[in-house]
């Protein structure tokens, strides 16, 4: 501390020296190299004093002006720098909105798949495993939903000597006889959106038309003593008993009555009263 005092002591005390010499006035004196004559320019002190004062002040506005310059640069640069970094969340805001809007409509086909389904989030198809196995006949879920899949559906031709599709839509389940290992399914389900037409596959004579407790909606369509064939879990018949039928009519529409978990249409064929491949008689949409 000792040391300090007097160090500003000695400055304070050649700043007055200076102060001192320079209230006195000075001269200034200009002497060529070699010979010549000196010029000498006498200075009163208070042109001395004025002209110490401007250089002060001149240095400190040089000063003044370099510091402000670098605060500036520094600001430009750190601008520039948020900047780029406003740049690249902008499109990293890009990227979560487009993600967003991906997941909203994956959600969207899940809630529809699921609904199609007729899955309860959170609790397994039919209340318990023992149905999972019913869900995965011939390896592939038990229903699609037609609004997923009918990019894969072509409308086929009708066949001029057999039976036409009886609705466009997606083969969910396929005729599956009596296995011991697996669970029958004496028809073909054609997946579909509610209200899809219900066509007769073959001319015939509806030989009945109502409610069945396990196909809802039920007709079926008498082609011969030996041959029918039968269209269920209808949302609407359009047809009444013993009306004659022509091959290709709107017979009804598409629903989920009866035992069905979602919108699609049971299609068999009976011959002399037993169910038999209806891919026998009928060239159904392949995936």
């Amino acid at each position: 501390m000792k040391d300090s005092s007097a160090g500003y002591r000695q400055l304070f005390s050649k700043i007055r020296l200076v102060i001192d010499h320079v209230s006195q006035g000075f001269s200034f004196i200009i002497a060529p190299h070699g010979s010549g004559m000196t010029v000498t320019f006498n200075l009163p002190g208070r042109v001395a004093t004025a002209l110490v004062i401007l250089l002060i002040v001149f240095i400190a506005g040089i000063a003044f002006v370099g510091v402000t310059y670098t605060k500036l640069a520094f600001l430009a640069l750190e601008t520039s720098n948020l900047e780029a970094e406003n740049d690249a969340l902008r499109e990293e805001n890009k990227k979560i909105t487009v993600l967003e809007e991906e997941i909203v409509r994956v959600d969207k086909i899940r809630r529809q798949i699921e609904a199609w389904a007729g899955i309860v989030p959170g609790r397994p198809p039919d209340g318990g495993a023992a149905s999972a196995h019913s869900l995965i006949p011939n390896g592939w879920p038990r229903r699609y939903t037609y609004a997923i899949m009918k990019q894969f559906h072509a409308q086929r031709p009708l066949y001029p000597h057999g039976m036409m599709m009886p609705a466009s839509g997606w083969v969910s389940r396929t005729f599956l006889g009596d296995d011991a290992s697996k669970p029958m399914h004496p028809g073909v389900d054609i997946a579909a959106s509610v209200g899809t037409p219900v066509r007769c596959a073959l001319e015939g004579v509806v030989k009945s038309a109502g409610w069945d407790d396990i196909y809802g909606n039920l007709i079926v369509v008498e082609h011969s003593e030996s041959l029918s064939t039968v269209y269920g879990h209808n949302d609407k018949i359009l047809v009444k008993e013993g009306d004659h039928v022509t091959k290709g009519q709107v017979i009804a529409t598409i629903g989920s009555t009866g035992r069905s978990t979602a919108p699609h249409l049971h299609f068999e064929v009976l011959k002399k009263g037993n169910p038999i491949d209806p891919e026998l008689y009928v060239r159904f949409t392949s995936s």
